[in-house]
């Protein structure tokens, strides 16, 4: 699977195992609980499969077996990375988690055809591999059987990740591909993005139903160990999808944001003045006070420590005593639209969470993290 990854997201969670074109390869510590089950669930299995092998050697081929597939989502993986990579895109992180994996990169200025080739990338490895695996299997069969039936497992798995993942419903890269689809009909990313989103609650939906509802209907009752691993892939493809219908909103709003709309309207006065200067500033409309130095912002005014001052004190009280310092790399340019100011904004408010827009070097406005954060959502 893919997904978008803002340079300011932290990394998730896990053990970094490597480092794969420039990016953080990281394993979450669930994957051996997840592998552990898995080799106990094939090992009867293997068990039917070679009867009359030893219980080790039956334990060992269920543990190979795991450990190749999770192989497999990794070269999945790794092809959605080297495509991104070629496109021009930064890989953010790859990691290999509890249900398979993800790989999280920009997506600065990939349109619908570049976006379909990443996410094409990872099944098509799948479908090359259990392909080889299955040609390979044939021969192993008659003469090594135990090698053959691993083989054959492992390329039957390579198809199933292949197929599953191809699923048009969003987080999975079918998914992708339908969201690609529909921006390329529509010339809107947010609908290709919506409607693949929805179509991925379905798939949730329709995984419960086939694991629940299904056998109830043929008058079986429902295996437990099907329900639970079925209600773990529903419950990540649900909350996938509404992710990933929360950052299209986000994005939408993203790309009609401006100075204008989230910034508190300032005005600017000498680092010398005084807080009756200040008050003074203030006098005819709703503004924030930005102290300058040589026509550099360097502190904005509190509204609530100008308010203790006495009135009568006003006069003797320097600005700045009433005054929250800017640092340096709190400004963004207040021409700035969309995403170019979204960007610039978050660089910012890693600064420190109030920063000044300026226009030509003038104040026009202060933001607030609180005020943008309000405004995305």
């Amino acid at each position: 699977m893919t997904s978008p990854a803002p340079a300011s997201l932290p990394h998730s969670t896990g053990w970094v195992i490597g480092r794969v074109l420039g990016a953080p390869l990281i394993l979450q510590p669930v994957w051996f609980l997840v592998a552990a089950v898995l080799t106990a669930v094939l090992v009867p299995l293997v068990q039917s499969a070679l009867p009359g092998t030893a219980t080790g050697w039956t334990i060992l081929v269920a543990a190979t077996f795991v450990v190749v597939l999770f192989a497999s989502v990794l070269a999945h993986e790794l092809a959605h990375a080297w495509v991104a990579t070629r496109l021009g895109q930064r890989v953010h992180e790859i990691v290999l988690s509890a249900l398979g994996g993800h790989t999280a990169f920009t997506r600065g200025g990939l349109g619908p055809g570049g976006s379909a080739l990443v996410a094409l990338a990872g099944p098509l490895v799948n479908l090359v591999l259990g392909g080889a695996l299955l040609a390979l299997a044939q021969p192993l069969l008659a003469t090594h059987r135990a090698a053959g039936v691993l083989v054959a497992a492992m390329a039957s798995a390579n198809l199933v990740v292949a197929a599953f993942n191809l699923v048009p419903g969003l987080p999975l890269d079918g998914g992708q591909l339908l969201a690609s689809l529909v921006w390329r009909l529509t010339g809107r990313k947010h609908t290709g993005t919506v409607v693949a989103a929805w179509v991925g609650r379905a798939l949730a939906v329709g995984l419960l139903g086939w694991a629940l509802v299904l056998p109830l209907a043929a008058g079986r009752s429902p295996v437990p160990f099907t329900v639970l691993w079925t209600l773990a892939v529903a419950a990540a493809v649900w909350s996938g999808a509404s992710g990933a219908l929360r950052q299209a909103r986000t994005q939408e709003r993203a790309g009609a944001l401006s100075v204008e709309s989230v910034g508190r309207p300032a005005r600017a006065v000498p680092a010398v003045a005084s807080a009756a200067d200040v008050v003074a500033a203030l006098t005819g409309g709703s503004f924030e006070v930005v102290l300058v130095d040589d026509g550099v912002p360097v502190a904005y005014v509190d509204r609530g420590a100008l308010a203790s001052v006495p009135p009568h004190a006003l006069a003797q009280t320097p600005a700045w005593s009433v005054a929250a310092p800017l640092h340096p790399g709190a400004a963004v340019d207040a021409d700035l639209r969309g995403t170019d100011l979204l960007t610039a904004l978050v660089a910012a408010f890693r600064v420190q969470p109030v920063v000044v827009a300026l226009a030509e070097g003038r104040v026009v406005a202060l933001l607030v993290d609180g005020d943008v954060a309000r405004s995305l959502r």
